[in-house]
């Protein structure tokens, strides 16, 4: 009775995979070899041995990532001409070998006057992308750069005087991919 029933699971299954082959030969997908080994020849050395199956396959092992988050509410622009600074600091420990994958960020205001420029900048004010046109988005323009730093947003408005009516500062936060 037990063999009938896995002789027709195993039917089902080639059955079901002769039909999935149409649709993968249309998606350009390759279908994958299965190879069943013993347990007892997996188990009969050390892993990381030069006999260890996976090894043996060339699989490399994927790099260990992370994240961490940061939000303040933003500054308030009172005068044009200047930059005013919001510097979010790294959240948790993060290795001293991280690097980062990519930067997600949003920012905002209670008005946008005109003339106003807003960066995203990584450690210092010299590494720095133009966000202005974007509230949120994000980018892979800091990629490889240490994930450990702080970001910091520049706000300014061009010009000289002052913002009137103020503008008001709103949360602003950035997320920071990394991989070590």
């Amino acid at each position: 009775m037990l063999t009938k029933s896995i002789g027709r699971k195993i039917l089902l299954s080639l059955g079901l995979m002769a039909l999935m082959q149409p649709v993968l030969a249309q998606t350009g997908s390759v279908a994958a070899t299965v190879q069943l080994i013993p347990a007892s020849e997996i188990m009969s050395a050390p892993m990381g041995a030069p006999t260890d199956p996976v090894e043996s396959l060339g699989i490399v092992p994927l790099a260990t990532g992370g994240a961490w988050a940061n939000s303040a509410g933003g500054p308030t622009l009172y005068s044009k001409g200047i930059y005013y600074y919001l510097q979010l600091n790294p959240v948790g420990s993060i290795p001293a070998t991280a690097t980062i994958t990519s930067v997600v960020w949003s920012w905002g205001l209670s008005r946008y006057p005109t003339g106003l420029i807003v960066y995203l900048c990584h450690d210092t004010t010299s590494a720095c992308i133009n966000v202005t046109s974007t509230g949120s988005g994000s980018t892979s323009s800091f990629n490889g750069r240490l994930a450990n730093k702080k970001m910091i947003y520049a706000f300014g408005v061009a010009g000289s005087g002052s913002v009137s009516p103020p503008a008001y500062g709103q949360v602003d936060q950035v997320i920071v991919n990394y991989e070590y």
